[in-house]
Order: C-alpha cells, then structure tokens, then sequence
C-alpha cells in the first residue's frame, strides 16, 4: 500500500514538473545552436537583456566541451561581473567551482526552462529549471546587474547562482 502512494506521489511531482517546464522557455541539448561557431561573438553587449545573458551562458555550459574542453564555462565567466570574478576569478578556479556538486548539473544539461525574468531598475532576478545529465531536475537563481561604468558600461552581468 506505502508503494502505490509512494509512486502515486512520485508521478503527480513528475507532472508537476512537466507543466512547470511546459510554461518556461525549454531548451534541450538538441536545440543548441547560438553562435558556437562564433565562440569569441559570445560576449557582454548592451544590446543583451538580462534573460539572454542568461540563456547565453546556460546554452554555453549545456554543450561545455563544445567546440572546446570547458569552453561553456568561459563563456559563462565572460558574462560574470566584475565583482562576481573578484570573488570566484581567475578562470581556474572558477571552472573548478563550476565543476563542483553545487553547480555541476548545469553542465551538460539535457534541457532547461527560463520563466519570466524579473527586473527592478538595474537588477534582475532569473530562475532556471533544468534536467541534469542525470535526469535529476534543478532549480538556479540568477542574480544580475546592469553594470554602470567601466568596459562593460550598461551590459548584464552575473552577480550570483544560487541553487535552490
């Protein structure tokens, strides 16, 4: 009786989760094809608005090792603030914090969600729903800030992940 309740429980948060991607932008691993062939081109620009910094950076590590080994984390380290890479810099040691098991299920995902991204003047909150490369679903939140000065002057950038 605890089984069927149990798989019952199961199914229903399965579900759950179906629709919860189906109402977010999903992209799967088939689908990536954002100017990878044109890695240099994947870099801040003012024209990019917060969630397409993100989507960017997320298409990036859900092929990391294409077209080179941890090239999906370089870029996702292209889009950090600076104060993200004072914390988490140089390259190095960020790829070894990507690496670890708080973040490593963004590397090759097999398909993540975008919901709505929330901005508040020059803040943006963006939350990620993914399937790891385990079939495990994720839950990360992305804060970023339109930077007001210096090289990267009204670009979105990186502060924080958060997994949730």
């Amino acid at each position: 009786m605890y089984r069927i309740f149990l798989q019952a429980g199961l199914a229903i948060i399965a579900l759950g989760l179906v629709f919860l991607l189906a109402r977010t932008y999903l992209v799967s691993q088939d689908e990536y094809q954002t100017d990878v062939e044109n890695a240099e081109s994947l870099k801040p620009e003012p024209t990019l608005g917060p969630q397409k910094v993100v989507d960017i950076q997320m298409k990036a590590m859900q092929q990391n090792n294409y077209p080179h080994e941890n090239h999906g984390i370089e870029v996702a380290y292209r889009f950090a603030s600076p104060a993200n890479k004072e914390n988490t810099g140089p390259i190095e040691r960020f790829t070894q914090m990507v690496n670890n098991e708080m973040y490593r299920s963004m590397l090759n995902a097999q398909q993540y969600g975008l919901d709505a991204v929330e901005v508040e003047g020059d803040i943006a909150v963006q939350k990620v729903t993914l399937i790891d490369y385990e079939d495990q679903p994720v839950v990360y939140f992305f804060q970023l800030s339109r930077q007001k000065d210096g090289d990267f002057k009204d670009c979105w950038l990186t502060d924080s992940v958060v997994r949730y």
